[in-house]
């Protein structure tokens, strides 16, 4: 898991590369690879910064690549995308129908080779979506949007499978947690020394 400073050092290290979208996808919609490799244009709508996700390329039994749907029936979503984000999709070249015409191998390889550059854990590139799990849980958004916005179907999925603890916010709640028995413990020795 990354914290706070390897994100945003995460996201400088991409920019302006040809794996930027996809991470940022990952990162920041929460996006499977293969949901990021079966965009089609017409799966962006940019009148109203909207990313339509209804199909996955996979490898199939005879190692090509595939069109299917989604994961599950909840995995077809549409999420609302930061200017940002399409601004860069923006300025893609057309040259298929699909957004990315490179192999999630390529990707993952460059994205590889970033982490180690930028000293950066080796984190998977799945991973990126169990970071977007987190920074939701972190920024308090309820799981059923969670789950909508993520493509999960079950809370225990995204629970148990998906959301980790950011370090920093541990510390935070430990700190919270043992300030309370703290004035407590020192009200009931304050009251005590009262009663002597």
């Amino acid at each position: 898991m990354l914290n706070e400073d390897q994100l945003a050092t995460l996201i400088k290290a991409v920019e302006n590369k040809s794996y930027e979208i996809p991470v940022l996808l990952a990162l920041w919609l929460g996006l499977r690879q293969s949901e990021i490799f079966g965009l089609k244009w017409d799966c962006v709508d940019f009148d109203n910064s909207l990313i339509i996700i209804k199909q996955a390329k996979v490898r199939n039994k005879d190692d090509k690549h595939v069109l299917k749907t989604t994961k599950t029936y909840s995995s077809m979503r549409i999420l609302k995308a930061d200017k940002y984000i399409m601004d860069k999709i923006k300025v893609l070249p057309k040259t298929s129908e699909f957004l990315f015409n490179t192999t999630g191998n390529n990707i993952y390889k460059s994205y590889k080779r970033m982490l180690a550059r930028n000293n950066l854990p080796d984190i998977s590139f799945h991973s990126l979506r169990m970071l977007n799990a987190s920074i939701m849980l972190k920024l308090g958004i309820q799981d059923k949007y969670a789950m909508n916005r993520g493509g999960w179907n079950t809370e225990y999925t995204i629970k148990k499978v998906y959301q980790q603890l950011f370090d920093e916010e541990r510390n935070v709640v430990d700190n919270i947690v043992d300030s309370y028995f703290s004035s407590l413990l020192s009200h009931e020795l304050s009251h005590e020394k009262e009663n002597d």
